[in-house]
């Protein structure tokens, strides 16, 4: 039964006095298991290098917008990639088997890889600084190959920003030449398309249907005139008659008629009948005819009759054959603008047409070239990155801290477990002994009675121990001591030996 919490500890006072071999012997066990595991436990040493990651170099500024650095957002993700990554731990376990001069097969490396890997630890040091470290039980081994690492690193890195560049610059170079033969493509299908189909552009055709229409309305406008021109002198023939016939005399009157008419027929050509000085030689020749009409009953011997052609009859018979002819050609004319605003419009069809084709080849063409100039300014970006990759130029990692070979071994240290395993010898006889009295099932003390049954007690009868007997546990307590100081002494003394270096496991 559970004892109450007040005489715990008395209880574990007796158990102790009545097991002094058993306390003794787990308190040499655990001491002696201690010293055991601290002599035989595996020292680690661990070398580190700090890495500085140099991205603000002279260059970056002055070839801003004209090279591409490549550039990872978190640098401790990069190297942690590359050092881990099979290509550097490859090279890490070719040089582990020249330097100690080992022979493995694919196994053994697969295994020496994973062991590596696990061994390594990157991590950050402010914003640009990383620390690679690497822990082996050998403080040489840990030593040379942190150095190693270091160095691979840096190779390995240079490579691959090289590699990239390189291999950017052909990307883009092989996209160029791609484009261009397609751009070339284009441009034939779009030159041949223009060679087979020269109809011209819709604004220009557009332009040839208005000035064809334009000279159709001018041509009909001209047709009407002509045509009121025309009628015009067919009502001026049917007033004029073809022929003249008159008495005249042959004397002073008859020139001065002749005179007049002359004069009025220059008149008629230019102006109308109305005209004021036509109408005035009309009246002056009629005046003369109608008095030589008077005297025509008087014999003359000077007076004969004339007949001739009318000259205005004539003139305004030529006018109207022209006018005639006028007309016919401005209608032919007019036919002829027809037939060719007809074709005109035809080709505006095919124009229409071949509008969608043409704007497809057009499109096909500028989005080829935009993208073969775009491809030439990234060629010519790359071609200058892969130069600076060349040249160790943009973002380059420094060994800021070489590393430093390590004198002391890391984690806990012999006399770490010397100290514990005999502090813990100590303690556990106690920690055992109150776990046995707390599940021991026995009554130990009264108030236990009175505390969970409820029953008081009278009386209780303790343990009579005899002079015998207490002469016997008194030479009993005197062996446990000289044994224990003896184990104490031989503890120390292994102690001592292998923390001065003359005991070696």
């Amino acid at each position: 039964m559970q004892a109450p919490l007040g005489s715990v500890l008395r209880e574990i006072i007796r158990e102790l006095r009545d097991r002094k071999w058993s306390c003794l012997l787990v308190f040499m066990l655990v001491s002696a298991l201690g010293l055991v595991v601290g002599i035989f436990w595996p020292h680690q040493y661990s070398a580190s290098v700090t890495i500085y990651i140099d991205d603000q170099n002279i260059i970056t500024p002055l070839m801003k917008g004209s090279a591409v650095q490549a550039k990872s957002k978190d640098k401790v993700a990069e190297a942690t990639d590359i050092i881990l990554g099979r290509k550097s731990l490859g090279r890490l376990v070719d040089y582990i088997e020249s330097s100690q001069q080992k022979d493995l097969d694919e196994a053994q490396r697969e295994k020496e890889i994973l062991r590596l890997r696990g061994s390594i630890n990157i991590r950050k040091k402010g914003r640009q600084f990383f620390e690679i470290t690497y822990t082996d039980r050998k403080p040489d081994v840990a030593f040379l190959v942190t150095q190693k690492i270091g160095q691979l690193f840096l190779e390995i890195q240079e490579e691959n920003r090289r590699e990239e560049s390189r291999n950017a610059y052909a990307f883009v170079d092989k996209q160029v030449k791609a484009y261009q033969s397609q751009l070339s493509q284009s441009e034939d299908r779009l030159r041949q398309f223009l060679t087979e189909n020269a109809d011209g552009t819709e604004s220009g055709v557009q332009n040839k249907i208005s000035q064809l229409k334009s000279q159709i309305e001018l041509a009909e406008l001209q047709q009407e005139e002509l045509i009121s021109q025309r009628e015009s002198i067919r009502k001026q023939l049917r007033g004029v008659n073809a022929s003249i016939s008159n008495k005249v005399v042959s004397d002073k009157n008859n020139d001065r008629i002749k005179a007049l008419q002359d004069r009025l027929e220059v008149l008629q050509l230019s102006y109308h009948d109305s005209y004021p000085d036509i109408v005035a030689l009309k009246k002056q020749i009629e005046g003369i005819v109608e008095e030589a009409k008077e005297n025509k009953d008087k014999p003359r011997s000077d007076e004969e009759i004339v007949s001739y052609e009318n000259p205005l009859y004539v003139e305004l018979s030529s006018q109207r054959a022209k006018t005639d002819t006028a007309i016919t050609a401005v209608k032919t004319r007019i036919d002829s603008l027809n037939n060719l605003l007809n074709k005109t419009m035809l080709r505006m069809e095919k124009v229409q047409q071949n509008k969608a084709e043409l704007a497809e080849l057009t499109r096909d063409t500028d989005v080829n070239r935009n993208i073969y100039n775009d491809l030439l300014r990234r060629r010519e970006t790359a071609r200058v990155s892969m130069h600076l990759s060349s040249e160790g130029q943009g973002v380059s990692y420094v060994v800021h801290e070489p590393a430093v070979y390590p004198l002391k071994p890391k984690g806990p240290q012999f006399i770490h477990f010397a100290l514990a395993s005999i502090l813990l010898g100590a303690l556990a006889p106690i920690g055992l002994a109150g776990v046995y009295v707390q599940l021991d099932p026995r009554i130990r003390d009264a108030s236990t009675i009175q505390e969970n049954l409820e029953i008081p007690v009278l009386a209780t009868i303790g343990k009579v121990i005899t002079p015998r007997e207490h002469r016997k546990e008194r030479f009993k307590t005197v062996v446990i001591f000289i044994i224990g100081g003896c184990f104490v002494t031989l503890y120390l003394v292994v102690g001592w030996l292998k923390y001065t270096g003359a005991i070696n496991a």
